[in-house]
Parts: structure tokens; C-alpha cells; sequence
């Protein structure tokens, strides 16, 4: 299948271009500077493709100033927003089959169990990004099949929750933080990927996933 990736430079990018290519499909990023050009160059870019995969957004872990707050929020939702006026803009022979959208467990509200049918939202600014986020998906067409994957931390060797986290323990500080009973509900790379590599050729209806362990984990 010929896919489509934005975010394509990340860490999860990364990860996802070399496993879908090694699985025979046709895999290419498309690049920011593109989102800021107009949206007939980025109807261009994506028309004929089978899959995209939406995984753009800067990271949110950064210190929330106004002006991080809006390069979080500018990054996920106007990206997103122009690329589904791109694909509604293409006739329906163009149009991706399949979009699968990166998004996050923060949109849940802390000191709950939550699956995937809770709709106890966190109201603080990133429960709102990612609701908001996921909400923009509405206006795709109803021809196109959509997965939302919300993300927990990713652990893996060059993940950016486990560099943050080694730094404490090789200067010997290491530990739990505070009381450590916060909810980790950590994801592995190796089963980030296995779960897009299904929806790009398994997932046949809307859906969305906790990309989570199973098991309620404290830090």
C-alpha cells in the first residue's frame, strides 16, 4: 500500500517508516513546511495515497508557556484540521482509504480507571488539546475508515520518557516520585508498532484504542 506519514521525522515516525517498509509497503513522510504552503500543494502530495498516518504534534514535554501552548496546539490541531480539508477537497477515487491518527491517554481525566468508552475527560489544557484534537477527525469523510490510537508513554531504548527518566537513576537519585502511585500506563515501541501495522492492513472500522499495558501501573 502506498501510506503517508506526517510527524514521519519523530521517534514513532522512525520506528514506523522501517517497519512498514520492511513489510513491503510504499512509505514516505510528508514534510512540515508543506502544512504552511497551500493546501492545494498538500492535496498534491497525499491524492492516490491508500493510508495516512497523522502522528505530527511537538512535544508537550516542555515548560507551558504561552507561547509552548500554542506550538503544542498549532502543531496537532491547524496541521490536522488542513490536512482533512485536503483530502475533502480531493474526489473520492483520490482519497485515502484508511486514516490512522496518533493521539493521547491525557485526554482522561487523573485518579480514574478509564477504557475506551469513558468520557470522563481531564478539562485542564491537555484533556482539551487532545479532545479537541480527535474531534477534528469528525469531518473526514464517512468513506474513509478511521482509527485513533491514544497513546501512553513509550518506552524503548531511544525513547524520550526513558532518557528523561534515566538521567536521576545514573546520577544516583533515581526512585519513584512522591508517593508513586501515579498511574504509568507505559506502552513498549515493539507493541506501538504492531498495533499500526494492524490498522494500516488488519483494522476494518472506526475505532478507537488505549495504546496501553493492560494492568493498572503505578510509577
Amino acid at each position: 500500500m502506498k501510506i503517508k506519514i506526517t510527524g514521519f521525522n519523530g521517534y514513532i515516525g522512525q520506528l514506523l517508516m522501517k517497519a512498514l517498509t520492511e513489510k513491503g509497503h510504499q512509505v514516505s513522510g510528508i514534510k512540515r513546511e508543506i502544512f504552511s504552503q497551500a493546501v492545494s500543494v498538500l492535496e498534491g502530495e497525499i491524492k492516490g495515497s491508500d493510508v495516512i498516518i497523522n502522528l505530527a504534534g511537538a512535544s508537550v514535554l516542555r515548560r507551558w508557556t504561552q507561547k509552548n501552548k500554542k506550538l503544542i496546539y498549532d502543531s496537532r490541531i491547524e496541521t490536522t484540521k488542513k490536512l482533512v480539508i485536503a483530502i475533502n477537497n480531493l474526489g473520492p477515487d483520490r482519497q485515502p482509504k484508511k486514516f490512522i491518527s496518533a493521539s493521547a491517554i491525557g485526554i482522561y481525566k487523573s485518579g480514574y480507571s478509564h477504557d475506551e468508552s469513558s468520557k470522563i475527560f481531564d478539562a485542564a489544557f491537555l484533556g482539551k488539546l487532545v479532545y479537541e484534537w480527535e474531534n477534528t477527525l469528525e469531518q473526514l469523510p464517512s468513506s474513509i475508515q478511521t482509527t485513533i490510537f491514544r497513546i501512553g508513554p513509550v518506552l524503548g531504548k531511544k525513547a524520550k520518557t526513558i532518557k528523561n527518566l534515566l538521567t536521576p537513576f545514573k546520577l544516583g537519585l533515581g526512585g519513584r516520585i512522591g508517593t508513586g502511585k501515579q498511574a504509568f500506563p507505559f506502552i513498549h515501541e515493539y507493541d506501538l508498532v504492531n498495533a499500526f501495522v494492524w490498522a494500516v492492513e488488519t483494522a476494518q472500522e472506526n475505532q478507537i484504542f488505549n495504546l496501553v499495558a493492560p494492568q493498572q501501573i503505578t510509577n
